[in-house]
């Protein structure tokens, strides 16, 4: 949940403990909640970046084959300008 669009009071399900709930006031909690998860993704795409691997978000709204086709076209012409430059 990128944008958390949630409004007053929301039911939560513990994805994590087998039916249980938690009912919580979503303006409460939105902008905790909205720095934690861009923090995380920073942790992420630095640990990417670190260990030298391609990092991509996804959307679950976003077709899966489109997106793949974009992020192998991209990593195509980065490969191919990389191997051009060693060829000098």
């Amino acid at each position: 949940e990128l944008e958390f669009s949630f409004r007053g009071p929301v039911v939560f399900d513990d994805l994590e403990a087998s039916s249980s709930q938690i009912e919580i006031d979503a303006g409460q909690i939105r902008r905790v909640y909205l720095e934690r998860l861009g923090n995380h993704r920073d942790q992420v795409a630095r640990a990417a970046t670190r260990s030298r691997t391609d990092h991509l978000e996804v959307r679950t709204d976003h077709e899966l084959a489109e997106v793949l086709r974009q992020f192998l076209i991209r990593r195509t012409a980065v490969n191919r300008a990389r191997a051009g430059r060693g060829r000098r």
